[in-house]
């Protein structure tokens, strides 16, 4: 018999996301690039040019926590005000 739910799997998602954001201490980094709306391999080049969130690493997982998120919400909202909001992209 089939299911009338719909389960979003890691391969359609990248990652299993909580349904509330808000409900949530912390984030993988799928879920982090998720909230964001922006991939994984967009994560990595910002983490490469040093602008990515501070990572915590527990065991072989890596989070970062919603502090964490803000801090560096923050600090991109004052980049982009900083050039007077021109900039479209961070690459």
């Amino acid at each position: 018999m089939k299911s009338n739910v719909t389960v979003a799997t890691a391969h359609d998602q990248g990652a299993c996301v909580p349904k509330n954001w808000g409900d949530s201490l912390s984030y993988t980094i799928p879920q982090f690039c998720a909230a964001y709306h922006f991939s994984r391999v967009y994560y990595y080049t910002l983490k490469a040019k040093g602008k990515a969130p501070k990572e915590l690493r527990i065991g072989r997982r890596v989070v970062i926590t919603r502090k964490c998120a803000e801090e560096w919400e923050a600090m991109m909202l004052a980049e982009t005000q900083a050039d007077g909001g021109n900039r479209t992209a961070i690459i």
